[in-house]
């Protein structure tokens, strides 16, 4: 059966409730190989955690989305209310004003949560992309890949400058994007493809590379 769906005025559609989201994450993972009991429980409870987190990440950014845009609305009726019959022809003089900015609301929810967030949320960001994909579920999958973005961006922006240009180029998928970023980078920073760049010689860039490259490959698992 088709799952219950919410959608605000900002039209982002998203499962109801916490309950489907959890169910959706678990169908979307690969079974691990079989592990000791105590190492399970560890990775349900991690798993479990980092699913109520998306869960309240999800819901406050819709609920703040939805709450600017009914100030928006108010505050227009009222300035409509106390400038009419100003206009020509005894017309209403609307006032202009900027929409509500979904990227800040969104930007402000993850920085709330930015100490607990950790890389079973990503991976749990990870699984409820499968699952959106799979049920064409494109509102939804466009508030995850900004969820994903602003997490990156945020954690990012905890580390050295030549971490994150690093963090950057890896997440770019044009090469010429990358290049334009490393040599912002190498000239001082600044604004390239879309980003802000910050001051990283490309020497400390390359160092950096190696750094996470050797980590990976400690890694048993990447």
């Amino acid at each position: 059966a088709p799952v219950s769906r919410a959608r605000s005025r900002a039209g982002v559609e998203f499962p109801a409730t916490a309950a489907n989201r959890r169910s959706a994450l678990r169908r979307a993972r690969i079974a691990p190989p079989p592990r000791a009991s105590t190492e399970k429980d560890e990775v349900k409870d991690s798993v479990e955690r980092a699913a109520d987190l998306l869960d309240k990440i999800i819901n406050e950014t819709v609920q703040g989305i939805f709450i600017e845009e009914a100030v928006e609305e108010v505050s227009d009726a009222q300035a409509a209310s106390a400038d009419g019959g100003d206009a020509p022809n005894g017309g209403t003089k609307m006032t202009e004003r900027p929409g509500v900015n979904k990227e800040v609301v969104l930007k402000n929810v993850v920085l709330k949560y930015l100490p607990e967030l950790d890389g079973s949320f990503l991976a749990a960001v990870g699984a409820y992309v499968q699952v959106a994909e799979s049920s064409g579920d494109f509102a939804l999958l466009s508030l995850l890949a900004a969820i994903r973005e602003e997490v990156l961006a945020a954690v990012s922006g905890e580390m050295r400058p030549d971490v994150q240009v690093v963090q950057l180029v890896s997440r770019l998928k044009s090469p010429e994007d990358r290049l334009e970023v490393l040599r912002a980078a190498h000239r001082g920073g600044g604004k390239a493809a879309g980003y802000d760049v910050p001051n990283a010689p490309i020497e400390s860039v390359e160092n950096a590379a190696a750094r996470v490259v050797d980590e990976l490959e400690m890694n048993e698992n990447v």
